[in-house]
């Protein structure tokens, strides 16, 4: 459109703060499509190469799980190219400054490992690079705020699609990269980050011409009567709600009602950034981009509920829950769902629990401890011990151990206590969640576990040791290592272990070593103390002293995991890091809950 001087009082300034004056909408849509495609060409990559390690593991299983089983598999102790140590050393595995990774920060929560800081460096580059390319040669400073205010408003609403993407649990696409549920969390919240910057800049550009042409108090008349410029400035208003309460304190301090909040203020975003761009007057391609991030919210929470219907209701009833508070000083509650049909669950899982007993409102995620499949109450086989044609008939049992921390789980503690340290409530059971990793191509695997991050590491053990006996498994030497602050927390696990440390070949296969850090030296009477394959330490664990031990010893390839408090996650991930010198193939997993 024509700019002349009889449309507008000062069109020096007035044009810039209406419609698409200014606005360089071409540049705009190729810089969006640029960057999808960027985003697509790295999902890719990252698609492809874990195909490739896939088939790797695979090769390297299919070529050691029939080999003798004294085998040093030494031809798989280093890795391919001899450089791959240093990249993982310096990397991957590294955190984004010094040490820290998993514990937590003040303001920004877990930190990106140095890998995935290169990639949101290079998100938020690529976003900020967009957002500055305009024309800063126009002589007129309100035509370069207008298309500004064009770029980012552009830019905003296309970070949506994978704001959205990150954030759902049944995303293929987030499976196939391996990515698992915490680290697609902390990529939403640096996503989200974005956005909320940019919606920021946005309304700051629209205001400064506005400003200058008619001064605040036409600013304030505007988000009072035009309902354009209302549901852009409650869309405004909800982004930085959502900023602010996602702040770790504030996150922390009430969690179950930042959800609630945080996913009403997340449809408030998509509704408002509809209506103003439906209000704008111009068939804005931002609208179809709103409308398919909100479709793919909604498909996505549908596919959650059909999971949820499907494992919690059957022809032979509903899932039920016992919930006991197990006896000792840990306070600590164990979770025991039984479901009406028979659910694979694959080791290094996790699931979302309804309790009808106790805030039937709220969903809750807990690691997946134990899993058995039954035919009767009187008929019990291992997961990993069924036949196919058995599997139809059988129902599941899946156990969770649930820390009293606070909120939902101190509640919950408190009420099995107050029932007579049980009670059974009906349930829902939605999962299982992540699993992506099998650990059956390494010859050497160490399990680190603190406190209740024993859940994720117990079923692995049990994998491997059946696997080992089928012959479909190259491990050869399994460490498990577990730090707790009292005894008593063998109370959690002691029938499980048990069953494990029962298994053929299991004392000569798996090294189970408990470290007991705040009671004095004592001789526990204790079932499987008298085995080989157990011991019960009362220290401090020293991390890399252990890790240097087993590589030391190292049998073909070597995965090292951890799943507990961010403090050991960082130890963990200094001694696998500082283990790469030895030019070993060593490969590392961390598992963790930070949202």
């Amino acid at each position: 459109m024509k700019i002349t001087t009889a449309d507008w009082r000062n069109p020096t300034i007035g044009p810039y703060h209406e419609g698409l004056h200014g606005v360089n909408q071409p540049a705009n849509i190729a810089f969006v499509q640029i960057f999808w495609a960027s985003l697509g060409l790295l999902a890719a990559t990252a698609v492809s190469f874990q195909i490739a390690l896939w088939l790797l593991h695979s090769r390297r299983r299919a070529a050691l799980a029939d080999a003798p089983r004294e085998s040093k598999q030494a031809v798989w102790m280093r890795p391919v190219y001899s450089w791959i140590p240093g990249l993982k050393r310096h990397l991957i595995y590294a955190p984004l400054f010094r040490l820290r990774r998993a514990c937590r920060h003040p303001l920004f929560g877990s930190l990106p490992s140095r890998f995935h800081g290169m990639i949101l460096c290079f998100y938020a580059l690529s976003n900020i690079g967009y957002m500055l390319a305009i024309d800063f040669g126009n002589l007129n400073i309100y035509a370069v705020l207008a298309e500004f205010r064009g770029r980012t408003g552009t830019l905003a609403v296309a970070n949506f699609v994978p704001l959205v993407l990150l954030i759902g649990r049944n995303n293929p696409i987030t499976t196939m990269m391996r990515l698992n549920y915490d680290t697609c969390i902390m990529l939403h919240r640096w996503v989200g980050r974005m956005v909320v910057l940019e919606a920021i800049l946005h309304g700051i550009a629209w205001a400064a011409v506005h400003v200058a042409d008619e001064g605040w108090l036409s600013v304030a008349s505007d988000i009072q009567n035009n309902q354009f410029v209302t549901a852009g400035f409650i869309g405004w208003v909800s982004l930085g709600l959502i900023v602010t309460l996602s702040l770790p304190p504030v996150r922390a301090a009430c969690y179950e009602a930042f959800v609630d909040i945080h996913i009403l203020l997340a449809i408030t975003v998509f509704v408002t950034s509809l209506v103003h761009c439906e209000l704008s007057g111009f068939d804005l391609p931002h609208i179809p981009w709103i409308i398919a991030a909100a479709c793919l919210w909604g498909l996505e929470r549908i596919l959650r509920a059909m999971r949820l219907a499907s494992y919690t209701f059957s022809r032979n009833g509903r899932a039920s829950a016992v919930v006991e508070a197990i006896k000792g000083r840990t306070d600590v509650c164990r979770i025991t769902l039984n479901l009406p049909r028979r659910v694979a669950i694959a080791p290094g899982t996790y699931a979302y629990v309804r309790l009808m007993a106790a805030k039937p409102w709220e969903t809750h995620p807990f690691s997946i401890a134990w899993v058995e499949h039954k035919f009767s109450p009187a008929v019990t086989i291992a997961a990993e011990e069924t036949s196919k044609s058995q599997r139809g008939k059988m129902t599941t049992t899946v156990s969770f151990i649930v820390g009293a921390q606070r909120g939902f789980t101190r509640d919950l503690f408190r009420r099995a206590i107050a029932s007579g340290d049980s009670f059974t409530t009906g349930a829902t059971f939605e999962g299982p969640y992540d699993g992506h990793s099998s650990l059956s191509s390494f010859g050497h695997v160490v399990l680190f576990a603190g406190a209740t991050g024993i859940t994720n590491q117990l079923r692995h053990a049990r994998q491997l040791v059946v696997r080992y006996n089928a012959r479909t498994a190259a491990a050869r030497r399994i460490v498990l290592v577990w730090i707790v602050r009292n005894y008593d927390a063998m109370e959690w696990i002691r029938p499980w272990l048990a069953q494990i440390l029962r298994l053929p070949n299991a004392p000569n296969l798996l090294r189970v070593k408990v470290f007991v850090t705040r009671e004095a030296p004592h001789i526990p009477h204790d079932l499987v103390l008298g085995l080989k394959s157990f011991a019960v330490l009362f220290e401090r664990p020293n991390v890399a002293e252990l890790l240097r031990a087993e590589v030391a010893d190292q049998v073909g390839a070597m995965c090292v995991t951890v799943c507990g408090p961010g403090g050991l996650s960082d130890d963990v991930r200094a001694a696998v890091r500082a283990s790469q010198s030895s030019g070993h193939d060593i490969d590392f997993e961390e598992n963790g809950f930070s949202w």
